[in-house]
């Protein structure tokens, strides 16, 4: 399990009051979907992921993306427990997805990054190791019933 210090917990839920979770969701999993286009596999459904333009409009990728950035809101109000927050998205995720967990580790750099891009003065060093300890920690969490 990991431990998140007082200041960590204050930093984390500081920036996320702040959020649009639209926002930064739709362009999170944008960015991952763009950068890592193999990740688009996944997401079939979606329509025109063709390119960037496509990417960044597709409305579907929007609605998913918010709904992936809300599990975080989840995550933050159960920090002490993430796998136990996590378990049946991990099931999800490797029973039926097949989803490779090492996607999950480059959707967290994607929030980094988009937080980084709104929040470019509050997202100092260590609020940057906050959120990399919580992104790190739900990928964990969320590869935790993959054998």
């Amino acid at each position: 399990m990991v431990h998140f210090t007082t200041e960590e917990n204050v930093a984390v839920a500081s920036l996320w009051a702040k959020v649009n979770v639209e926002v930064v969701g739709g362009e999170s999993l944008a960015r991952l979907l763009i950068v890592c286009p193999w990740t688009q596999r996944f997401f079939d459904s979606f329509g025109n992921l063709y390119s960037e333009s496509a990417i960044m409009g597709n409305p579907k990728v929007k609605v998913y993306g918010r709904k992936v950035l809300n599990s975080f809101g989840n995550a933050i109000k159960h920090m002490d427990d993430l796998k136990g927050t996590f378990a049946d998205l991990s099931e999800l995720h490797c029973d039926k997805l097949h989803v490779d967990p090492e996607n999950f580790r480059l959707l967290g750099n994607m929030i980094l990054i988009v937080l980084a891009t709104h929040f470019s003065k509050e997202f100092t060093p260590q609020m940057q190791a906050a959120w990399q300890k919580l992104t790190n920690a739900v990928a964990n969490a969320l590869t935790h019933k993959y054998h």
